[in-house]
């Protein structure tokens, strides 16, 4: 039979207080999310809410209009804050006057809330309220990592202006540069160097020489054809 050492015993009743410790977070957020928002749904908020929840519900969130927006909204939303300390507003110092059970309903709150809206999503949430919250780097990433774990990566994102080089159009447009330039005196000239000289990209002129290979291929592989057909005459 293995001997209980004092280590063993001390780190059982280690586990067993953090396990009752935990317990207690529990309960606390159990009553939070019991309690989240109620009093939306008393006057004074309530009548309050209901006149501005049609012009919020349509703008963008974090968008001039939404701002907009909520400054219409202000009476009910002081009251709001007042009575409620999961955001920021409700304390003088904002977020660092928070406590971590606090922070832990906003970012459900902030989920929840970028649910209700096709145009938002919880990450862009944290990007927007980091800034208007003065977020330090360090619990933004927190929360991003946060939402990760808890509802999976964020969406991909397309990139924004995206140009799509059409090889053919490239090459039309810049062969003529190229070639005369090529036809200098460039040996041991790197592409970077020529790219510079006539003033386009590197990745452009790979796209040509690539092109140029592609048309010369072409042109072999006719002449090669046509080649055959005259011998079989």
């Amino acid at each position: 039979m293995t001997e209980t050492t004092t280590f063993v015993t001390s780190t059982i009743e280690h586990i067993s207080r953090v396990q009752a410790l935990l317990h207690e977070v529990q309960r606390e957020l159990e009553r939070r999310g019991r309690e989240h928002d109620a009093s939306k749904l008393e006057e004074p908020e309530r009548s309050l809410f209901e006149r501005a929840y049609e012009d919020l519900s349509v703008v963008e969130y974090g968008s001039e209009d939404y701002r907009r927006a909520l400054t219409n909204a202000r009476q009910a939303l002081d009251h709001h804050y007042a009575y409620n300390r999961h955001h920021p507003e409700h304390h003088v110092d904002g977020v660092n006057a928070m406590t971590l059970f606090d922070l832990v309903e906003m970012l459900a709150d902030w989920k929840a809330a970028s649910e209700r809206r096709a145009d938002a999503d919880i990450f862009k949430g944290i990007e927007i309220n980091a800034e208007r919250f003065q977020l330090s780097p360090q619990l933004a990433r927190i929360f991003m990592n946060t939402a990760t774990a808890w509802w999976g990566d964020p969406p991909e994102v397309e990139p924004e202006n995206q140009v799509v080089v059409d090889e053919r159009e490239l090459f039309d447009a810049a062969c003529e540069r190229l070639w005369g330039a090529y036809q200098g005196t460039l040996e041991g000239r790197t592409l970077e160097e020529i790219a510079d000289e006539i003033g386009l990209e590197t990745t452009h002129i790979e796209h040509v020489v690539s092109a140029v290979s592609a048309l010369l291929e072409c042109e072999r592989g006719a002449a090669d054809h046509a080649a055959h057909e005259r011998a079989g005459d």
